[in-house]
């Protein structure tokens, strides 16, 4: 009698673990299915504009010079961030020798420090450039917008990302992999 009692309370509590197993697969392929659904949405919003930031009323005119800034930019910020990339590698190249080179050190650190900073200086000059070719009712909807995506980069610091948040000229705020900053 006792191995049946056990038997039983065996089958039920693998019974148990085995439907609570099943609800957690569930819910997490419905988390990873709302995060993949996300991310099509941007995708799709991404081909129907291509600088991300759905602007009203634009006009043919604008669009085009927006998209001729943004590939420009582009271009131009590919570049950078490659050169960059190649200084901070020779900068773990330098810091992994025995006898370190302090001075080289500090004048790659030096130099990765004056790129940011052109960067930087380039997305204000391509922000401001796109801006000029908008009425003020758009500027005010660009500006909007983009102080939003900027509270979103604040959160994220601290793990707080929306995944797949879409922001003005080609920020994908909350994502991975970078696209065009502006």
């Amino acid at each position: 009698m006792k191995t049946n009692k056990m038997k039983t309370s065996k089958l039920v509590m693998l019974l148990f673990v085995m439907i609570f197993t099943g609800m957690s697969i569930n819910s997490m392929a419905q988390r990873d299915l709302m995060r993949l659904q996300n991310f099509q949405k941007g995708q799709r919003m991404n081909q129907q504009n291509e600088w991300m930031c759905p602007i009203p009323d634009l006009t043919e005119d604008q669009q085009a010079k927006i998209k001729t800034i943004r590939l420009k930019n582009q271009k131009e910020m590919t570049k950078k961030r490659n050169l960059m990339r190649e200084k901070r590698a020779h900068l773990i190249t330098l810091q992994s020798e025995d006898n370190l080179n302090m001075k080289e050190i500090n004048n790659i650190i030096d130099q990765i420090a004056d790129m940011r900073a052109e960067m930087m200086k380039n997305r204000i000059a391509n922000h401001q450039e796109v801006r000029n070719l908008l009425t003020d009712d758009q500027k005010m909807f660009f500006d909007n917008h983009r102080n939003m995506r900027n509270r979103g980069k604040a959160g994220r610091r601290f793990g707080h990302g929306d995944f797949g948040r879409q922001g003005c000229m080609g920020d994908r705020s909350g994502m991975h992999g970078r696209r065009m900053q502006w």
